[in-house]
């Protein structure tokens, strides 16, 4: 102790000598470290204690020693039973809630002294009575991380951190904020980019999962950082295969009547998609293939489209509609509104359609193969064939009474 004592006195006289200045009795007691403890008595033990019981104490505080009886149950009570102030951080060896059962035990106060701390940079003057920095780290409610470095030394330039005595240096690990499987994880690292603290922590990040920032980008101080899971995968889906109706017109048959001809059935396929999901929802499918299992089939459904009660020339009227693509139900309709069904019916127009007669001339003339070239404007099958085509040719715009 007298060595250490020495050396703290010649660096307090080269110190005046540099700055030309006094310190004065706390600058002094700045400089001097915590003094080791004196090893307690094996007998102090925390022992519950059952009956009130005087321990003799050995005490040492402030260059002082008492020696003491006392009826106190533990150190804090048997200190306080003398009247003795202690400081908010100061201590003792053993620790003030150590049982007194009797018997002989040396209790040291430790007074805080003032350190300087440097936490990442921010410099503040903390007290405590501990020794080793964890405990006063811990003393003064600083916390500390697994990644954080620690350096304890005796400060040399007064100078720069105006201030002697003991120096704690603290350096903190950049912190990342990671947001990945629904989570927002809180990480600290020493590693150059974001890929790397995120893999020293033990995030996996696979080939198709996308990262943001990217992982190549260097880690920063309170970087946020999301990453989001996607997956590829491939399904399969049976896909029903709707039958289509085709209509037969049947013109034997009654309007309103009619039959399924052939029954519909439906078919099947087998269809290959490629699925991509973040984070467990599915951003897009695309169609890879598709195979048919089973085709589908057709239903025919026959409709009738003889109008009910049809006169004798239905028959003329449907074969002649078939045969040019008309709908023979207009035709018969078409007739009936301007003639009536009557083919002398008329005055300058006459016959069943009702033609001028130079119309029906050169209509008539014109017909496929001249079949019907001077037919008379009454002729019911001339009138009915020579319509038909010309309705197929030029619809029924020419007919006012449809």
């Amino acid at each position: 102790m007298s060595i250490y004592r020495e050396w703290i006195i010649s660096r307090t006289k080269k110190f005046r000598r540099h700055f030309h200045c006094k310190i004065n009795s706390l600058a002094l007691s700045l400089l001097f470290l915590p003094i080791i403890a004196l090893a307690t008595n094996g007998d102090a033990s925390a022992n519950v204690v059952v009956n009130k019981v005087n321990t003799k104490v050995a005490l040492f505080f402030d260059n002082k020693d008492i020696n003491f009886e006392t009826d106190a149950f533990d150190v804090k009570g048997a200190i306080s039973s003398k009247n003795i102030e202690l400081g908010e951080n100061d201590v003792t060896e053993p620790s003030f809630d150590t049982k007194l059962n009797g018997g002989e035990i040396t209790v040291k106060i430790k007074r805080a002294l003032p350190l300087l701390l440097d936490d990442n940079g921010k410099k503040s003057v903390i007290y405590s009575g501990y020794e080793d920095v964890t405990s006063i780290l811990m003393q003064n409610n600083i916390k500390l991380y697994p990644e954080d470095t620690i350096t304890d030394s005796i400060i040399t330039d007064f100078f720069s951190d105006q201030s002697v005595g003991r120096k704690i240096v603290v350096e903190r690990a950049p912190v990342l904020y990671v947001n990945v499987d629904g989570d927002t994880k809180e990480l600290r690292s020493w590693e150059k980019t974001v890929g790397e603290a995120i893999n020293e922590n033990g995030i996996l990040v696979g080939d198709k999962d996308k990262a943001e920032p990217r992982l190549g980008t260097y880690l920063t101080n309170k970087v946020a950082v999301t990453i989001t899971r996607v997956a590829e995968s491939e399904v399969r889906e049976e896909e029903v295969i709707s039958f289509e109706t085709q209509t037969i017109s049947d013109y034997n048959l009654n309007i309103g009547e009619g039959y399924i001809k052939q029954l519909g059935k439906n078919g099947k396929k087998e269809n290959t998609f490629k699925i991509i999901s973040e984070n467990g929802a599915m951003v897009s499918k695309t169609l890879l293939s598709s195979v048919v299992l089973s085709g589908s089939q057709i239903e025919i459904r026959v409709v009738g489209k003889k109008p009910i009660n049809a006169n004798d020339y239905w028959g003329t009227i449907a074969a002649a509609s078939g045969m040019f693509g008309v709908d023979a139900s207009k035709m018969y309709r078409v007739m009936l509104c301007e003639s009536g069904g009557n083919r002398f019916a008329g005055g300058y127009y006459k016959g069943l359609f009702q033609y001028a007669p130079d119309t029906w001339s050169g209509a008539s003339a014109t017909y496929p193969g001249g079949a019907y070239a001077g037919a008379s404007i009454y002729d019911v099958t001339a009138q009915i064939y020579v319509t038909a085509w010309k309705a197929s040719r030029q619809g029924w715009g020419a007919w006012g009474c449809q």
